[in-house]
């Protein structure tokens, strides 16, 4: 789920309208956007727990910050 690479997405104003539409290619993944998380997680590879922790606080992260 953090590595995945999701398409695209793009929005068209027509006349009161918005139309979202996926282009051909792919975005950026979680690990992309955030390069200290990568290497946190990199760093943290053989202790799963931690790397756990690493993961749930981002994503905790993510929900409060769009609030």
């Amino acid at each position: 789920d953090i590595k995945v690479q999701k398409p695209v997405q793009n929005y068209k104003d027509l006349r009161g309208r918005i139309k979202i539409y996926e282009e051909d290619r792919a975005g950026k993944s979680y690990l992309e956007h955030n390069f200290d998380l990568a290497k946190q997680i990199e760093a943290a590879c053989d202790d799963p727990p931690k790397e756990l922790c690493l993961l749930r606080g981002f994503f905790f992260w993510l929900s409060v910050s769009i609030l």
